[in-house]
């Protein structure tokens, strides 16, 4: 079995190399996520697939019966039209074939676009909560080490680089803390 230890070599060493990638730790944080999205896509594509093979085997069979045999031989044209490929070996000579073909073609570039979107909705997500939780743990430091958020400047930078904050995060954060500690220290009026 040394290909299979080979092969749990190979996941091992990518897994270890993805610690030193955050980006790439991101997107497979990402992917694991939206698996089940990928799997709806995959899942459609298939059918799209058998139902765009049925759909043209109908129309073309009787023009091109060496073109299009069988159900399973007009797949090859419907997996190249719905990816778009379009190797053109394979073309409908009717009209009704060719408004098909141009239908099924307009149904991939929108089934191409699906994970795209699943992809960059997941990414926008992921890292909005990696920004929300590198934010609390910079609020959460800042507080335990009782840092004066306006006079200990080189201290906050060096928290912030260290954590990966944007300069941007970090002074909402004090604004956000000072506005806080404001609110927790100045004497209320008490309405009687």
């Amino acid at each position: 079995t040394l290909s299979s230890s080979s092969a749990a070599s190979d996941v091992y060493k990518r897994q270890k190399l993805t610690r030193y990638f955050v980006s790439l730790q991101i997107l497979l944080a990402v992917i694991e996520r939206e698996k089940g999205s990928f799997q709806a896509v995959v899942f459609i594509l298939l059918i799209m697939i058998v139902m765009a093979a049925g759909g043209i085997y109908v129309v073309e069979n009787k023009a091109q019966p060496g073109v299009f045999s069988s159900i399973p031989e007009a797949m090859w044209w419907a997996v190249v039209t719905l990816t778009t490929v379009g190797y053109g070996d394979v073309t409908p000579v009717t009209n009704i074939g060719k408004l098909l073909g141009a239908v099924i073609t307009i149904l991939g570039v929108g089934l191409a676009a699906l994970p795209a979107g699943i992809l960059a909705t997941g990414l926008a997500n992921e890292l909005s909560l990696r920004n929300q939780k590198l934010a609390q743990e910079f609020r959460n430091l800042l507080i335990s080490n009782q840092i004066d958020y306006l006079n200990e400047t080189k201290e906050i930078e060096k928290i912030r680089k260290r954590i990966g904050l944007s300069k941007e995060q970090t002074n909402e954060v004090i604004m956000q803390l000072t506005v806080s500690y404001t609110h927790l220290t100045l004497p209320t009026k008490r309405i009687v």
